[in-house]
């Protein structure tokens, strides 16, 4: 990503804008948009087992195709 990164300057030569490929901007607002996400749901309460713990499934492999 850095590498097509092009900075805009003011006469002091000072940074004060970023151009950057469509597609590049594109994911980092659907990064942005994760990250908000997970900051909402930061307080949820995290899944725990139904009671009696976690179901458990047996797979019998012989029976597959």
């Amino acid at each position: 990503m850095a590498a097509n990164v092009q900075f805009l300057t003011n006469e002091k030569g000072d940074r004060v804008s970023v151009v950057l490929p469509v597609a590049e901007y594109e994911e980092l607002l659907e990064d942005l948009e994760d990250l908000a996400r997970i900051a909402e749901r930061r307080e949820e309460p995290a899944m725990t087992p139904a009671k009696g713990g976690w179901p458990y499934i047996e797979l019998n492999v012989e029976n597959i195709g």
